[in-house]
């Protein structure tokens, strides 16, 4: 049930946009002229027009100057009074508002752009913000849940580790059981070296959730590579020797293969890596990898005839185009951007029309209901 607050409670839920700028300081933009600007940006959005993001991002740029940060303060304080009104009305709005900023945002991190810094960081900001209000407001599990995936999208699009790992964090805490929120902290925590806080992420997830060895295979390979990492070759082997052996996905069984047969000789055991390392080949007979990583083995346990001929095949293999395996490891998953999808567009779009009619001239009339949206 959708209950109405009264235009008197919108002044204090004003007060709870904590965006941590400082006031504005003599403006030299019309603050109404930004407001209606931003107002009809999201009618746009409401109507589910594509046009809506290329307006907002059009709109911000033009008002945003990386050398005045007054600018910056003048059209947070003009979309703030606009979200405000809307949220007012009701807070199911910070959601599709949420994910409109999130979308300008992620146009930033594509296509960059001259002067851009500002205002990509307004967006990534007030996205965020918009999606802690929703879960602090309404305060249910459910919105507990939808804010996690908020955030978790928010920091797929990040191309900065640092505040990927904030996000990704703040995503996690909203949420334990968010598993793409938790693989991308874990990925961050390990492309900064920090495999310990990786392994630590990574076991959380599996014991929060039973399911996640099925549900995120990655998950199980990054785990087994840091501990690998961390020179604790026997729980990494128990791992990857699953992955190795039937892989969920190529690009991983490619991986998990390497991995192993690299673990197996750093342990002194030459003959199990070669065994490793032929069956991987026999999946995978055009890595160039897997045929180096085979004749090591075979030069360590005293073969030097045969991991000769094992090399001459080189100069037929060849570099595999294909194979882009070490490429998708070392960049955030795709299933993150996909696992947060699933929830958030959904949720989006349901509230269009809430948004739609929180804009409406009707609703700035007084409510006849006190209270905040359930």
């Amino acid at each position: 049930m959708v209950v109405h607050r009264s235009r008197t409670h919108w002044v204090p839920f004003l007060a709870l946009f904590s965006f941590c700028l400082p006031a504005a300081r003599a403006a030299d933009l019309d603050p109404a002229v930004l407001e209606g600007s931003y107002r009809a940006i999201l009618g746009l959005w409401a109507q589910s027009d594509p046009r809506a993001v290329d307006e907002l991002i059009k709109f911000e740029s033009s008002v945003i100057s990386d050398l005045d940060p007054r600018t910056r303060e003048s059209l947070h304080k003009a979309e703030q009074r606009v979200i405000s009104e809307a949220a007012g009305v009701d807070l199911e709005v910070l959601v599709p508002l949420s994910i409109l900023h999130q979308e300008a945002y992620r146009h930033y991190t594509i296509h960059g752009g001259t002067g851009a810094a500002q205002v990509a960081t307004h967006d990534r900001t007030l996205a965020l913000d918009l999606a802690l209000l929703y879960k602090k407001h309404v305060d249910t599990p459910a919105a507990s849940v939808l804010a996690s995936h908020l955030i978790g999208r928010l920091a797929s699009v990040s191309s900065d580790l640092f505040q990927a790992a904030k996000l990704f964090q703040l995503a996690s805490e909203a949420d334990p059981k968010n598993g793409a929120a938790q693989l991308g902290l874990a990925t961050v925590f390990e492309k900064s070296g920090n495999y310990v806080d990786a392994v630590d992420v990574l076991q959380r997830m599996r014991a929060n959730d039973p399911a996640t060895p099925a549900k995120y295979p990655e998950a199980t390979l990054r785990l087994a590579i840091c501990l690998a990492r961390l020179d604790r070759g026997t729980e990494a082997t128990k791992l990857l020797a699953p992955l190795a052996q039937a892989p969920p996905s190529p690009w991983i069984g490619l991986l998990a293969a390497e991995e192993l047969g690299r673990v197996e000789q750093e342990a002194r055991h030459p003959e199990r890596a070669e065994k490793v390392l032929r069956a991987a080949l026999e999946r995978y007979p055009g890595s160039a990898r897997l045929t180096l990583q085979l004749a090591s083995a075979l030069d360590a346990r005293g073969a030097q005839q045969e991991a000769r001929t094992v090399l001459d095949r080189l100069a037929e293999i060849g570099a595999d185009a294909q194979d882009d395996s070490r490429y998708r490891y070392n960049r955030f998953s795709q299933e993150l951007f996909d696992d947060a999808d699933r929830v958030v567009e959904p949720a989006g779009r349901q509230r269009l029309a809430l948004l739609a009619s929180s804009l409406s001239p009707a609703a700035a009339l007084p409510a006849a209901q006190e209270g905040v949206a359930r």
